[in-house]
């Protein structure tokens, strides 16, 4: 029978702080669990830690039957059985040992790429916390001593682990310290690039008489409608040309104006294909600059425009068999396409203002023909008309209509979205998104109070919580009664 050593003490108590060396106690645990009948439990502990400990078979089978017998043999074997783990346990620290001798300990402390490589991978690999690592360093330190096996070389690797993890390796501290110079360097070198980044002064840029007139309009323009078809005429066919987009630009930074809002507004919906419509609707909202809508405006608007669009197009190539007084007739009319050729873009453009706004004044509706449109339009958009006292959506139908509300109450529901639409559109206050769903979100609003306040003597739409969600979808209703006069207008 093998006794154990102070050397094997040590090692056992140092490795296994816990463990008896008369008795063991996860053997009775393991007896415990079984009389229990907690199988699971016994299994666990037998496989975890008995198994490791014993890892003979034939001696670990012996031991248990020896406790479970009360054996007086069985402090015979575990005596036995500890020496041998002992000496397992003294085989795995000199490995260790000589790891650390032979990688840690031959670093020269010149080499400092090295050593940070080395000392990385090692520590890393002993624990998450570097500081763990001086610990463990040295307690294998004291191990070496006791076994007198590579002492001196397990202290050298320990003092690198312990400089290194410290900073206090020369070596290693003026790298770090010279990496950190060089990253404050780059970062105020960059922190002086980015404040030296080139940034245009707006203020030292001239503009010539050519450009300031190919830009702006004349400030005789006061409506809003005729600045919108100046606008329109003046940067119609400049829309693709990005050097006159960069001047547009530049002068509306520097003047702060909205010249290039307008522009933008007028090339994307050029790029795109817009309807005449939506693309004046586009360059009003930029140059009125906030919320502004007039029935008789935009039918003035959009009357105006197809004249001067028409005016706008080449004319149509001539017969060569006409009479002779058909090319004098011609030369009375000049077209601008006629002028000299040499002239500039830009004063072509001006000239094409001038000519067309007097064409605008021109053919603005007469007196009589004026009255007739707006007589016709108030009678679905009522502008201005003076307040009256609340009454139901149901008195409303009954007023425009002549008839009882009950006879029309479905059909109101059933159709009055396709009259609601119409006014939305007619109500944006700006230009909204193709794929947006703000219409569609006002368009059910207006349906909801329609029908929860059908038949309440009290409602008002002006100043609702539902005007107010109108509006902030982008549309400004104040009054329902174009809807219903639209809807009457179309289904009865």
């Amino acid at each position: 029978m093998r006794q154990l050593t102070e050397l094997d003490v040590y090692i056992l108590k140092q490795e296994f702080p816990q463990l008896s060396l008369t008795e063991d106690p996860d053997i009775e645990r393991y007896f415990e669990f079984r009389s229990l009948n907690r199988q699971g439990e016994a299994l666990q502990l037998y496989n975890t830690k008995l198994v490791r400990r014993y890892p003979d078979d034939k001696m670990r089978v012996l031991l248990m039957t020896y406790y479970r017998k009360r054996d007086y043999r069985f402090h015979i074997l575990l005596t036995d059985s500890l020496a041998k783990l002992a000496d397992r346990t003294i085989v795995q620290v000199k490995r260790v040992i000589v790891f650390f001798a032979d990688t840690i300990t031959p670093l020269k402390r010149a080499e400092v790429y090295t050593i940070i490589k080395v000392c990385e991978k090692v520590i890393n690999a002993i624990s998450p916390d570097r500081f763990a690592a001086i610990s463990f360093t040295e307690k294998y330190v004291r191990y070496a001593e006791r076994l007198k096996y590579h002492a001196t070389d397990m202290h050298q690797a320990a003092d690198i682990i312990r400089m290194y993890i410290t900073d206090t390796i020369s070596s290693v501290r003026e790298y770090r310290e010279e990496q950190s110079r060089k990253n404050d360097l780059e970062k105020t070198r960059r922190a002086m690039q980015k404040e030296k980044a080139s940034v245009v002064d707006f203020s030292k840029i001239v503009f010539t008489k050519e450009q300031i007139a190919a830009i702006t309009i004349p400030s005789s323009i006061t409506r809003i409608e005729d600045k919108v078809l100046a606008y329109t005429i003046k940067y119609w066919d400049h829309y693709a040309d990005g050097a006159f987009e960069n001047i547009v630009l530049l002068y509306s930074r520097k003047y702060g104006t909205n010249h290039y809002a307008v522009f933008h507004a007028l090339k994307i919906g050029r790029i795109r294909n817009w309807k005449d419509e939506e693309l004046l609707h586009a360059v009003l909202a930029n140059v009125a600059q906030g919320y502004y809508y007039s029935i008789m405006g935009d039918l003035y608007l959009q009357r105006a425009w197809k004249q001067l669009k028409l005016r706008m197009e080449p004319p149509a190539p001539q017969v060569k068999a006409q009479p002779a007084s058909a090319p004098k007739k011609a030369k009375r009319v000049k077209c601008p396409k006629q002028r000299d050729k040499k002239t500039t873009a830009e004063k072509k453009a001006s000239q094409i203002t001038d000519t067309t706004f007097e064409s605008v004044v021109e053919t603005s509706p007469s007196k009589s023909e004026q009255t007739a449109i707006e007589s016709a339009s108030t009678q679905i958009y009522p502008i201005n008309s003076p307040k009256e006292l609340p009454v139901s959506i149901a008195e409303t139908v009954k007023k425009i209509t002549g008839k009882s509300y009950g006879v029309y109450r479905d059909l109101f529901f059933k159709e009055v979205r396709s009259a609601i639409r119409p006014i939305l559109q007619h109500s944006a206050v700006q230009k909204l998104s193709f794929f947006g769903t703000e219409q569609n979100n006002a368009e059910n609003i207006i349906y909801h109070f329609l029908e929860t306040n059908y038949d309440n003597p009290y409602q008002q739409w002006q100043g609702s919580k539902e005007q107010a969600d109108v509006i902030a979808q982008g549309f400004r209703v104040d009054s329902l009664e174009p809807i219903i006069r639209l809807w009457a207008k179309e289904n009865v």
